[in-house]
């Protein structure tokens, strides 16, 4: 009897850990994402100047009365669609062969269509990081190339971690041709899909609810995905594998076969070679894989937990280890990720926050040494802990400013990215979105509109399910949560932000589905189906 009562207890206080985590998480996701639904249809920040080649980002008030007439269509809308479904006026539309177009997969094949379209019609040559990456590994191609790049003050010196992306462009150059930039953009295309695809499948996986078709839908209207296909670097790249493992550890915790610990522990490995931030959607794996390790008491999880470490400390390391070994030169720990906090609570003049170049310089000026650099930047941010402690409403301006320059700049940085050098003389309509004209005002009111909506609707969301004891619907709303934080943190920008913006977009489209849904019942139960 004392045995099974010990039991009782010990089941009792596992349940409580998993209850109070899942507490946790959805009070910071909800307070998170009301803050961010305010602010969204208070300011609209704006990404420009391409004359000194920086991103500065304007603050403008953003009109708020749009948002009311959009409230007030949808509910003339709905008040139509009432009208005509008491007077029987609604047409159901059936095909001439009996079957049902999948909307679905025809959202989808449109994507794709939108991306490469971009892709041809915009070419873009790379610049910054991106191009410094693709040089290196074109020179490496090349029996003259002197490795500047890898000895002291060189890009990779100071880069180490951009190892595993060059390793990418030297596998797409060998195949299809050095500086084939436009193969490395398909591939980005292919990487929209299968975001596409396996971001619906984790919606699946959060709701029994039919919610598919918004979530495409908006995606779709999420232009900066087709923008950042002509981006040559890992962000989309990454943010494809890291949704294919999230998803199989989705499959994992249902029936913890072996083979989707596999699956997922390969992706999130290639998504962290690309591109190391993606090292947020592995702590979240790790922590929702000690969630079901207190559910299920499963051993395996503590195996799964060992290779995902792993598959880790092999992305990360290995990539410069096999270019240390090829080019016969020795890759140093470069600049310390220190500096890039540092940077972070700084002004730059374009947003708090922002990449200034502190980092490098801090580490040129120490003559390449990442003990004293680290010691340097450490002291800053000891200096400017002390300055926010005595400055408290600057603080607030502060991180409100840099919150604000990534979360409600409804493009992204999609735009700003596509303003540089081309292979091609674009269209005027290109030209148009990309440089100022009214279809870029067309284009930024749509994204802010669906920037505000997918805020709003990720909080009801939030709220309307609070009380849902699936504690692992909320896996893709720790990563945002962890991403939002870490850029709070970090080096802000756009382009890191976006990636964890569309994790809200099963939430969004679950709860969009969800008030449709209680509309159309409301009708149906007043004036029949």
């Amino acid at each position: 009897m004392e045995r099974v009562e010990n039991k009782r207890k010990v089941y009792n206080f596992r349940k409580l850990i998993v209850n109070i985590a899942g507490d946790i998480i959805k009070i910071v996701l909800g307070i998170i994402l009301f803050i961010l639904s305010i602010a969204s249809i208070v300011y609209t920040c704006k990404l420009c100047d391409t004359d000194t080649l920086w991103e500065f980002t304007f603050y403008n008030k953003d009109n708020i009365f749009k948002y009311v007439i959009i409230i007030i269509g949808m509910i003339v809308m709905y008040k139509i669609y009432i009208v005509l479904k008491r007077n029987n006026k609604i047409i159901k539309y059936k095909s001439q062969y009996g079957k049902k177009i999948d909307i679905y997969k025809l959202l989808i094949c449109m994507h794709c269509i939108l991306g490469i379209g971009w892709v041809v019609c915009t070419q873009l040559t790379p610049r910054a990081d991106q191009g410094f990456c693709s040089a290196i590994a074109a020179n490496l191609f090349s029996a003259t190339y002197d490795k500047a790049d890898f000895l002291k003050g060189g890009y990779l010196n100071q880069y180490p971690f951009q190892s595993g992306i060059i390793l990418v462009f030297k596998i797409i150059y060998s195949l299809f041709g050095i500086n084939n930039y436009i193969a490395f953009q398909i591939l980005n295309v292919v990487s929209v899909v299968l975001i596409d695809i396996y971001l619906m499948k984790v919606l699946k996986k959060i709701t029994p609810v039919h919610a598919e078709k918004i979530g495409i839908l908006f995606l779709i209207l999420f232009f900066p995905m087709v923008f950042y296909t002509s981006f040559l670097y890992g962000n989309l790249m990454g943010c494809a594998f890291s949704t294919m493992a999230m998803y199989y550890e989705f499959e994992y915790f249902e029936n913890h076969k072996v083979c989707n610990m596999i699956l997922s522990t390969v992706f999130i490995g290639i998504a962290l070679m690309i591109k190391s931030n993606y090292l947020i959607v592995l702590l979240a794996m790790l922590i929702f894989l000690g969630i079901d390790w207190i559910i299920s008491l499963k051993k395996k999880n503590i195996i799964f937990a060992v290779i995902v470490i792993c598959s880790y400390i092999i992305a990360t390391s290995g990539p410069v280890k096999l270019l240390s070994i090829q080019e016969n030169v020795y890759l140093g720990k470069g600049i310390p990720k220190i500096a890039w906090i540092a940077m972070g609570m700084q002004e730059t003049g374009m947003a708090p926050g922002w990449y200034n170049g502190y980092n490098a310089d801090t580490y040129l000026n120490n003559d390449c040494d990442s003990e004293k650099t680290a010691e340097e930047a450490q002291k800053y941010i000891r200096e400017r802990m002390t300055y926010f402690a005595e400055n408290p409403i600057y603080t607030i301006k502060f991180y409100t400013k840099k919150m604000l320059s990534q979360w409600c700049e409804p493009t992204f940085g999609g735009i700003w990215i596509n303003q540089f050098e081309k292979n091609v003389t674009i269209s005027r309509y290109l030209d148009s979105i990309l440089n100022g004209g009214k279809l870029q005002k067309i284009v930024i009111e749509v994204l802010d509109v669906l920037q505000s909506f997918v805020y709003w609707l990720a909080f009801l969301y939030v709220i309307t399910n609070r009380k849902r004891k699936n504690i692992f619907i909320w896996f893709p709303g720790t990563v945002f949560i962890g991403g939002f934080l870490f850029h709070m943190i970090w080096e802000g920008k756009g382009q890191y932000a976006f990636t964890y913006f569309l994790l809200l977009i099963p939430y969004a489209a679950i709860e969009a589905k969800m008030i449709v849904n209680y509309l159309t019942n409301k009708a149906d139960e007043k004036y029949g189906k």
